[in-house]
């Protein structure tokens, strides 16, 4: 994968964008295809975007930080989330959620709610050789139901049943 190719994400790109974030003090858990890829420890195909979540506050921090590297705004559909690109960076989707003593929530289109299970923020996983929080294995497989998977949704539940049943000590289902 090439670093100025658009339509891909690499892992070095990746972590520019989460150093962006660092820099203005906006916590990320890494979501997505990254997500389920810094679970396993390792790249298993190539990306199109990054997907982070970031908490509700930061999105005006976030969004200036960005601005401020060169990303613009391609898509807005704030509560739910919205997408910034860059030509030589891909495109980041961020998606602001509700974090508080009952839990963490993100705002769906339809004004309802999704509601993260316990624990799902509290995974740790690692794009390239750095380590990066991300959603857990068990919150992106529940993500994965209701729509009719790609084969890149396909190959990324087989990856996260997998580190499912070593968690559990099981066979992956």
């Amino acid at each position: 994968m090439d670093a100025a190719d658009p339509t891909h994400m690499t892992a070095r790109n990746a972590w520019t964008i989460l150093d962006l974030l660092v820099q203005c003090d906006v916590p990320a858990w890494v979501a997505g295809g990254w997500g389920v890829d810094a679970l396993v420890g390792r790249e298993s195909r190539t990306h199109d975007d990054l997907d982070v979540l970031i908490p509700e506050a930061a999105p005006d921090r976030a969004r200036r930080r960005l601005v401020a590297a060169g990303f613009a705004v391609t898509l807005d559909e704030l509560p739910t989330r919205f997408e910034m690109a860059l030509t030589t960076f891909g495109v980041v989707d961020l998606h602001p959620i509700q974090i508080d003593a009952g839990g963490s929530r993100l705002a769906l289109p339809d004004g309802g709610w999704w509601t993260y299970s316990r624990g799902a923020l509290d995974a740790e996983g690692k794009i390239g050789t750095r380590r990066c929080c991300c959603l857990s294995a068990y919150e992106q497989l529940r993500l994965h139901h209701g729509y009719e998977p790609r084969d890149i949704d396909r190959a990324d539940i087989a990856l996260l049943r997998v580190l499912q049943a070593l968690a559990t000590g099981s066979a992956p289902s």
